[in-house]
């Protein structure tokens, strides 16, 4: 009988020890444990572009005969809008700018799911600047710090600022001392040849380009017959977030059905050539570039 009583009260002390620490951990949220029959998507859509909403409005459809899931389409009038309905959980999905993702990714649980293609199979962004192989500027510093004429392509938005980052100063402004020494083209082509071959009614020292205009770069660092002297940091370029409390798994599960769903092209419609899967890591070296806390 005494053995009996010892079992006993090893059983019922392990039960008050295993009661104590399941009330020291907060339950998971309800929406991590059960599978979303409903699944909101925010689109950021400037102006009326009609062709653009059917091309997201036509792949929500497909992705929900795929799924057996429901998607509802939400437009909004920015990047920014849509980051603030993601951070907020008033959408399950939104497809950001990268530099918006950046600024609300830890409230979103770290949640970017998705890279967004470019229609030539592309994501994200770098760029190159180049020298003639006898240059006598031999890295990038030589370059900034000295008068050189440098030759830009004209490249909007976020992807714009990134680009210039050698010449702008906190706040994306082109500094006052590369004002006068930065000459625009037409096309990459152009500044390359005019760098080349010396051409042009203002000669050219140096060249910052887009890497999807140039070739690769061979084992000699030479692109296009000019010499690499820097290589941007890789910016990512838009994404698909997802809020927090979604469930990693639950994410990545969405993810690949809407991986699968853009393979019919009914995307192209909206400048996209498909998806893949992706880690907020891809993100690390765009947070080390934009030290200045957004508005």
């Amino acid at each position: 009988m005494w053995i009996f009583r010892v079992y006993l009260i090893l059983i019922l002390n392990l039960s008050a020890v295993a009661a104590a620490m399941g009330e020291s951990l907060p339950p998971p949220p309800p929406e991590a444990q059960r599978e979303l029959k409903e699944i909101r998507v925010a689109v950021p859509i400037i102006g009326p572009k009609k062709t653009e909403m059917e091309g997201w409005e036509a792949f929500l459809k497909a992705t929900e005969a795929a799924s057996k899931k429901s998607f509802r389409f939400q437009r909004c009038p920015s990047s920014l809008e849509a980051s603030k309905l993601l951070a907020a959980g008033k959408v399950d999905f939104a497809v950001l700018e990268p530099e918006d993702y950046v600024r609300i990714s830890e409230e979103t649980e770290n949640g970017a799911t998705l890279a967004v293609l470019d229609t030539q199979g592309r994501y994200g962004f770098q760029a190159s600047l180049l020298v003639r192989p006898g240059s006598v500027h031999e890295n990038q510093s030589d370059v900034l710090s000295s008068s050189a004429t440098i030759g830009l392509l004209r490249v909007d938005g976020f992807v714009g600022r990134f680009y210039r980052g050698p010449f702008t100063d906190e706040t994306w402004r082109v500094r006052a001392e590369f004002q006068k020494r930065i000459v625009y083209g037409r096309t990459g082509n152009e500044l390359i040849k005019r760098l080349r071959d010396g051409a042009g009614g203002r000669k050219l020292d140096a060249v910052l380009l887009p890497v999807s205009e140039l070739e690769e770069v061979d084992s000699q660092g030479i692109r296009n017959g000019l010499r690499e002297l820097w290589l941007s940091p890789f910016c990512p370029g838009r994404v698909v977030a997802a809020r927090a409390g979604l469930g990693k798994r639950q994410r990545f599960q969405l993810g690949e059905v809407m991986v699968s769903g853009a393979q019919n092209r009914v995307l192209e419609k909206a400048g996209i050539g498909g998806f893949r899967l992706i880690e907020d890591s891809a993100f690390d070296a765009l947070r080390e570039f934009l030290p200045v806390k957004q508005p």
